[in-house]
């Protein structure tokens, strides 16, 4: 189980950009409406919800900008650094995506839009639950931006060490056994773009 990381809530959050995207326009169009002065406060409790949804729009769009980024590849596998010889290889993209991900979309379309303070708190109680699972789970699969980006996410361990990583790779396939260079690094999600990929023999 891993420790809540800036990393790891940096994927989460990303993974959660359409979530908020669906709910923010559910709000405008449902639950985001101008009340009698009376009950002006609830409107601007419901305006609070929208606005906090929508820095975690930002957020997300930021955060999905350093994940799509950041590469761990390195130019050659005679470069010094970090090599994997995969064993237990699991598809986590093809296993678990689309089952997992369905649970967030039918959410975000179940939330209450017009709630005032019970509307806010579901939203803060389930944003907050599922960051805990989906972390300290490591269920970076669930990030749907990852696959429309053609990243597959796979989990092996090293057949010499024993250590478990996950690997986000675009556009390619690993394989059991397989030798994987990597740039020397401590981190155990590890993501390989596109033509990068570099295994020794191949």
């Amino acid at each position: 189980m891993r420790k809540i990381t800036i990393d790891g809530v940096g994927y989460y959050v990303s993974c959660m950009l359409l979530f908020h995207v669906v709910y923010a326009l559910r709000i405008l169009e449902d639950g985001f409406r101008m009340p009698a002065s009376a009950n002006e406060w609830l409107f601007w409790i419901d305006a609070a919800t929208l606005a906090i949804v929508c820095c975690m729009i930002v957020l997300g769009v930021f955060f999905a900008f350093l994940i799509l980024k950041r590469d761990d590849s390195v130019e050659s596998p005679n470069t010094s650094g970090r090599k994997v010889t995969i064993t237990d290889l699991e598809d986590l993209t093809g296993e678990n995506y689309f089952a997992n991900y369905s649970v967030l979309v039918l959410t975000a379309l179940s939330l209450p839009t017009s709630g005032h303070f019970y509307g806010l708190g579901i939203y803060l109680f389930l944003f907050v639950t599922l960051g805990i699972v989906y972390i300290k789970k490591s269920m970076i699969y669930m990030n749907p931006l990852l696959t429309l980006m053609n990243y597959s996410i796979y989990r092996c361990k090293d057949e010499n060490t024993g250590e478990v990583y996950v690997f986000v790779v675009q556009g390619e396939t690993l394989r059991e056994a397989e030798t994987i260079t990597f740039q020397n690094t401590s981190r155990k999600v590890i993501r390989l773009k596109k033509g990068r990929r570099v295994s020794p023999g191949q």
